[in-house]
């Protein structure tokens, strides 16, 4: 970094701050590739510093997600110099976790050659967080979550309604965004009609829509779910005479105590609802706490929030373990697989699977992703300098693979750290194969295009492996634990050899995990494995534990 264009920009920010007599001024140095806030701004955001390194990726993670295609096109219209001005209006999130509306008004300076130098101008808060939904002028996201802190206790006369309709993506796709728009407020009004005034409706994101109730029935619950569903199947008919039939999906919850209101209830709703579109085909789904634990609603919803706040609080008992990748027992291992887990005095040692399906679709999730990319290519870079082979194994979800700039944050670690992108080994996990074959191709065409390996996990578990096999070509696939757990029996070592057969004849790599014991450790080595993971050869082990491998074996061999 130049010190002397680090003067400048601070010099420039300075002068800027004090013609246009604001507070809340905002500038990125292109060059530096570094946004300097005011110091009143940088407090409200919750800044840790009024410098945020990196314009792009760092400052994206403080946008609403559905507001951050307005910023990418303002941006790309900035770099590209179509425009020299801009004004416009986005969602950023504060220090508190909620999103206030801002207004950005400003534009870019040209540097010596032309090019862009300095983008930046005012970002004028609204004073108030939005309340009103843009399209339908029902209440939204926001109203919902602060109506159920205002009530701060909920209790057995509260229930919840999450409902959301499936191909909205597709008609916007096909016929554009304002007819959707138009659809959708004819959605609400029909819901509307059929609540008919028993609960409070929110239009939340996308297609769903909460629904508020106090003091009714699981069965009233159950009959309005149902007259829904059936109204929508009947089709909406738009002016232009087209008729959408609509498939609904639902969460719900119902309180059985007293609990805290909290914004992990709304994490764990949209998890019952997540559970309704993807494997129930549309039936309401109750949350009944974790899938993992035998814990109630209360306690399920207090640990998700105890996890919220942990994020919130630096990471606080957040690390990484590493179960490593073996080619053959006696050698150092060939690369390890990246597990993330929380450790609290009320309950012990948590697994990634036990929370991570709760926030998934929340904006702390992203943060928790970052923070786990980061440390693991930081850990990486001390694996690679022992052993220049060392693979790094990364399970990622449907949210990631949604996320239009993930793959570049993977690139912008790897570099920062120096390890080699073609060492890493990026594989989706089980839900993710639930997205379209089309999702999936262009997520597997990006990372090959950068030389980052793609792979699948859990391979040949459910019934849509082989087709997402066949269109993405993959470079590896990681079978998984239920096809090894008793190949004693001659059929199911014989399915195994087939599938690994296939795979490898393909030019895949195959990589088998769950092995238990010497016997089936010993059993599959006649077979094209890449890499073999289980209890046999390691349990998850700490980052000097992966190191001290290496130290105490002869890699040369």
């Amino acid at each position: 970094m130049s010190d002397g264009r680090r003067v400048y920009f601070d010099d420039l920010f300075d002068s800027y701050s004090t013609i246009v007599g604001s507070n809340f001024v905002t500038l990125y140095d292109v060059r530096l590739r570094l946004t300097r806030f005011s110091e009143s701004l940088a407090e409200l955001i919750g800044l840790d510093s009024p410098y945020l390194e990196d314009g792009v990726y760092d400052w994206i993670e403080y946008i609403h997600p559905e507001d951050r295609d307005v910023y990418d096109a303002a941006m790309e219209e900035m770099f590209a110099l179509r425009k020299k001005n801009y004004d416009i209006t986005y969602r950023v999130r504060l220090r508190d976790g909620d999103y206030t509306l801002f207004r950005l008004i400003g534009g870019v300076i040209r540097d010596e050659s032309g090019h862009p130098g300095v983008i930046g101008g005012m970002m004028i808060p609204s004073g108030i967080i939005e309340r009103t939904d843009r399209v339908t002028s029902m209440r939204n996201l926001q109203a919902f979550l602060d109506d159920m802190m205002d009530s701060e206790i909920c209790d057995e006369n509260t229930s919840f309604l999450l409902i959301g309709f499936g191909r909205m993506t597709h008609i916007n796709e096909v016929y554009g965004y304002g007819h959707g728009n138009r659809l959708l407020i004819k959605v609400s009004e029909i819901l509307d009609d059929i609540i008919d005034g028993r609960g409070e409706i929110y239009r939340t994101s996308g297609s769903k829509f909460a629904i508020s109730f106090f003091d009714i029935s699981d069965e009233e619950i159950m009959d309005i779910y149902k007259k829904i569903q059936a109204r929508f199947r009947e089709g909406v008919k738009m002016e232009n005479g087209i008729v959408h039939n609509l498939f609904a999906y639902g969460g719900y919850i119902r309180f059985e105590e007293e609990i805290e209101a909290n914004r992990s209830i709304y994490d764990c709703l949209v998890h019952s609802y997540n559970e309704s579109k993807r494997y129930r085909h549309g039936e309401l789904v109750l949350y009944h706490g974790s899938n993992v634990r035998e814990m109630s609603i209360k306690e399920s919803l207090t640990m998700i929030r105890d996890i919220r706040e942990s994020i919130n609080r630096d990471f606080e008992g957040f690390y990484l373990m590493y179960q490593p990748v073996f080619a053959e027992y006696s050698e150092p291992p060939i690369g390890a697989e990246v597990i993330l887990y929380w450790k609290n005095d009320k309950y012990s040692v948590v697994r990634s699977d036990e929370f991570l399906s709760e926030i998934e679709q929340d904006y702390i999730y992203e943060r928790l992703s970052s923070w786990l990319l980061k440390n693991a290519f930081r850990d990486a870079r001390g694996f690679y300098s022992k052993y220049p082979d060392f693979r790094l194994f990364i399970t990622v979800t449907q949210s990631q693979i949604w996320t239009p700039y993930f793959v570049g944050v993977i690139e912008e670690f790897a570099h920062e750290y120096g390890f080699p992108i073609d060492s890493v080994y990026i594989q989706i996990d089980r839900e993710s194969r639930l997205l379209t074959v089309e999702k999936i191709i262009e997520f597997s065409k990006i990372l090959k295009k950068r030389n980052i390996s793609f792979g699948i996990d859990d391979f040949a578990r459910g019934n849509a492996y082989l087709k997402v096999f066949s269109s993405t070509k993959p470079d590896f696939v990681r079978f998984s634990d239920e096809l090894v757990s008793d190949l004693s029996d001659d059929t199911n070592m014989i399915i195994l050899s087939h599938l690994v057969e296939m795979s490898a004849s393909c030019g895949t790599d195959v990589y088998i995990k769950g092995i238990k014991d010497k016997a089936t450790g010993d059993g599959l080595k006649r077979l094209p494995v890449s890499g073999f993971q289980g209890e046999y050869y390691s349990r998850p082990v700490y980052y000097d534990e992966v190191l001290a491998y290496y130290d105490s074996k002869n890699t040369d061999n």
